[in-house]
């Protein structure tokens, strides 16, 4: 694993990480 990706795998990470914090908002219910 490098250290820095590149833009997109910044990117795709952030996008991940968002994603999964929109989905335990959903499964809390928040």
């Amino acid at each position: 694993i490098r250290p820095y990706a590149g833009p997109c795998g910044v990117a795709r990470s952030i996008w991940h990480r968002v994603l999964g914090l929109l989905q335990l908002a959903k499964d809390f219910g928040i």
